[in-house]
């Protein structure tokens, strides 16, 4: 259901070349970001969901396609646009500095099932398992999206943009924001 209300937002977007360090540095670059957040990898042959402190120094950038990193006020999500050259956009509700108003509605999605034993989201149809860098004791976990609507100029509401918000449990209690 769409909120009603209004909020300012900030995005920043900006094409950087990657070099080995190039993604670890930017994701020091916002304050809003810091902390143990988690980080969400999409490479060509797998997917890898882990908190920023087990991050290795380096990103391996050869399969790496698409990636976020969030928590329940920020998001920086980056994307491969070609070899080593990736586009980003921070995205940030509390920062008022440059603003856009727009309507928000939070959508949630279940994250497959949850395997206790392997602590990992799993689908055992295909026999996938990504594990999870949370300790829960839930069935199932579900990512709540945030999407952004903007009205033209006509007043018809349109997507914007959407983030990463928070991870709620098989209870709907947040487990992590």
């Amino acid at each position: 259901m769409l909120k009603n209300k209004v909020v300012d937002i900030y995005t920043y977007s900006k094409t950087e070349k990657v070099k080995e360090s190039a993604l670890s540095e930017l994701f020091d670059k916002y304050e809003e970001l810091a902390g143990d957040n988690l980080l969400l990898l999409y490479f060509a042959d797998k997917v890898s969901f882990i908190r920023l402190s087990a991050l290795s120094d380096t990103i391996q950038t050869d399969t790496l396609l698409e990636g976020r990193i969030f928590n329940g006020n920020a998001e920086l999500h980056f994307w491969k646009i070609e070899n080593n050259l990736y586009k980003y956009r921070f995205r940030c509700e509390s920062k008022a500095s440059k603003t856009d108003n727009v309507f928000v509605y939070d959508d949630t999605h279940g994250l497959w099932d949850f395997d206790r034993e392997k602590n990992a989201l799993v689908d055992r149809n295909k026999g996938i398992y990504i594990p999870f860098p949370l300790d829960t004791k839930s069935g199932s976990m579900k990512l709540t999206v945030r999407n952004y609507l903007t009205p033209d100029e006509f007043g018809r509401l349109y997507f914007y943009d959407a983030r990463f918000v928070n991870i709620k449990n098989d209870k709907n209690e947040v487990v992590y924001e």
